[in-house]
């Protein structure tokens, strides 16, 4: 049962552009294209771009070319899977960058497309990247442009402590500087937050409802979530002193380039670039990279300081942790979604004291803390700023980790070797859980990047392994007793069961307060309630195993809310169990069940019966020989109620399970 595997993602950059030259290369590679609408080029046969809503306006069309976009890592992989590990696609949800009817639809599409296909997929929402698409928000300078309002200016970020500072441009460097002409959000801003709330709430209903609607055998085809990509202040987004004159002049004469003929020269710095001044370096002691400061808006809004007050890296990494602290309140607890699939993508980290943040900031601002990796760093993680972090990081060590975006070569610079090392090195550190290479556009033609996937996804290092989290199947109540159903123990692990009067967490995914229950289960696949009469509790399944580096990873499953009580006595014979939680509009159930181990030991034969009637005169819905099985994932029962049981003949006798009733 893989709930959680570890995913090998590759990541979709939604900023190609389409080529036709390339139409029939890909109808040969994937033959789903033949007549519809082409979006693809020579890095990939299906741009996944918000454009495609235009270019392709037929639905049907549409989400059928996008469920190749989908399909093609897979095919030029060749692998997909083995054992703990599964290969996923990244996908982008640009939240701010298009209109919020798109944003809607391009989500319900790619959602549409994924499940189609069958692939794990995980969504980025990126608020923070790119606003170009709602001057409604920042322009607040502009009187005859779109969205003018003077108010917006609180929802950008300033270069100082008034008003005057606020940025209208900034730069950030992808492989070369690039000018964005909008301002930079201001992350803390009460305008800003409500705006990317109200894009959520186009986008994650839909998330919830795929990932309720999947059955359990399929809940790994919902990856999760990414927040945001590198979210930092000041490094994605940098500003120049006095930044906004540069905007009445050419982008080619902006500071920081090489200077360019015709451009102002000077001698700040770096006289052989344009105006002398040097492009920012974080790579210093400097919280700014050596350019103006951001941070003085957002910190003020959320009163981490007061005007006057110098700007700190404690300031800086508090802006950042409470911009997480939101998007995760939003995604888990309106949001509805698994908070064990929950990836915070930092950026600004630059060294244990290098640049404007700390690798601790994304630790417990959601389940699995998450940092960029490139060049060395990505293929030889335990030697990198985030490596040493979480080496030293204490019993935090053996929590799960992620590295969103993941790049040790460039295309056809390195050999298959080199790409399986870098990539197993960063699967087999400590607790990873997902690494996502940024993009596949740019290495999916190199053909030893591919065949050191597809070795890592069949044939990984011998000492590969990686924790899957036991989880909770069933729910039953036998008399006055309550028991679950769990899924089976992984060899060389451990597994604690543990319940508490309260849900407050412990700010790693964890209950704070364990006053309920705290039981070693060993391998036992059913856990039956004593504590008394019926109460609301929370319960938690934990499992240890796969040491690392000394430390043995820890899986938290998710909360679950019951209300239960009992002797904590199993009842004697076959028992079964339903799905807890299962959404009543869902068109499956899942049933469990265990056999005596008195009957496994003496041999039996198993049958589970679905029937119309609770006396099963008839079983007109499902009748199954299931020995040897212990879960069955039945469709097709949507509005019928239907009752369930299981029989166990062994020894010449035969003993009935409790009946369970299903549907409405």
């Amino acid at each position: 049962m893989l709930d959680w595997p570890q995913y090998v993602a590759v990541r979709k950059s939604p900023t190609e552009l389409p080529d036709q030259t390339q139409k029939a290369r890909c109808e040969a590679l994937l033959p789903g294209l033949v007549g519809k609408p082409f979006v693809g080029n020579a890095d990939t046969c299906v741009i996944f771009n918000t454009y495609v809503l235009t270019s392709i306006p037929d639905r049907a069309q549409r989400v059928a070319v996008l469920e190749q976009g989908f399909r093609e890592p897979a095919v030029m992989i060749g692998k997909d899977r083995i054992g703990h590990r599964r290969l996923a696609v990244e996908v982008f949800l640009d939240l701010l960058n298009a209109p919020l009817a798109d944003l809607e639809q391009w989500t319900a599409d790619l959602i549409e497309a994924a499940d189609r296909a069958k692939v794990p997929v995980i969504f980025v929402l990126d608020a923070v990247n790119w606003w170009g698409a709602r001057p409604d928000l920042w322009n607040f300078f502009d009187p005859n442009g779109a969205g003018y309002d003077v108010k917006n200016v609180d929802n950008v970020e300033w270069a100082g402590d008034t008003s005057a500072s606020a940025t209208r441009v900034f730069w950030r460097n992808w492989g070369s500087q690039i000018r964005v002409t909008t301002p930079v959000p201001n992350l803390g801003g009460a305008g800003f937050r409500a705006a990317v709330a109200a894009a959520l709430a186009k986008v994650l209903p839909q998330l919830h409802a795929y990932e309720a609607r999947l059955p359990p055998d399929e809940k790994e085809r919902f990856g999760g979530v990414v927040v945001g990509t590198e979210v930092s202040i000041g490094v994605n987004h940098y500003f120049y002193p006095n930044g906004n004159q540069y905007l009445g002049q050419d982008a080619k004469c902006d500071p920081g380039l090489p200077h360019a003929a015709g451009c102002p020269t000077g001698n700040a710095g770096c006289p052989a670039n344009n105006h002398g001044i040097c492009e920012p370096d974080f790579n210093t002691s400097s919280l700014s990279g050596g350019v103006a400061q951001l941070g003085y808006k957002s910190s003020l809004d959320l009163g981490l300081r007061t005007a006057g007050q110098p700007m700190t890296r404690a300031v800086l990494d508090g802006v950042v942790r409470d911009y997480f602290a939101f998007m995760n309140h939003q995604v888990v607890v309106i949001g509805q979604l698994p908070q064990h699939k929950l990836y915070a993508h930092m950026g600004g980290t630059f060294g244990q004291n290098f640049g404007p943040h700390s690798y601790g900031v994304p630790r417990y601002a959601s389940y699995a803390a998450g940092w960029s990796l490139y060049g060395g760093d990505a293929s030889n993680v335990s030697a990198s700023g985030a490596g040493n972090y979480l080496k030293n990081s204490g019993g935090d060590a053996a929590l799960p980790w992620s590295v969103p975006e993941w790049l040790p070569y460039q295309r056809n610079t390195a050999s298959q070797a080199s790409w399986f090392a870098a990539l197993e090195n960063t699967l087999n550190f400590l607790n990873a859980r997902l690494l996502g290479v940024a993009n596949w556009e740019g290495v999916s033609p190199d053909g030893n990047f591919r065949a050191a996937m597809a070795q890592s996804l069949s044939a990984p290092r011998s000492d590969a392994c990686a924790m899957v989290p036991r989880v909770i199947l069933g729910q039953e109540t036998f008399g006055a007793t309550s028991g679950l159903r769990l899924s089976g123990a992984v060899p060389n692990t451990a597994t604690y069961f543990v319940a508490s009067s309260s849900n407050l967490t412990d700010g790693r995914g964890g209950l704070a307060t364990i006053d309920v229950a705290n039981e070693a289960l060993g391998d036992a696949k059913t856990y039956f309630f004593g504590n008394g009469a019926p109460q609301k509790i929370y319960v938690q399944v934990v499992t240890d195993g796969c040491v690392r580096g000394g430390v043995a990873q820890r899986m938290l499953a998710p909360i679950t809310a019951l209300t239960v009580g009992g002797n904590g006595q199993a009842p004697a014979g076959p028992t079964l169990f339903v799905q807890v939680g299962a959404p009543a509009s869902n068109p499956w159930v899942a049933l469990s069940w265990e056999v005596p181990a008195a009957s496994v030991t003496a041999g039996y034969a198993a049958y589970l019966n679905i029937s119309t009637d609770p006396t099963f005169a008839t079983i007109d819905v499902h009748n199954e020989v299931v020995t040897g099985k212990d879960l069955l994932v039945r469709d097709g029962l949507k509005g019928v109620k239907s009752y369930a049981r299981l029989v166990v003949d062994s020894n010449g006798t035969r003993a009935y399970s409790n009946v369970v009733t299903l549907g409405p």
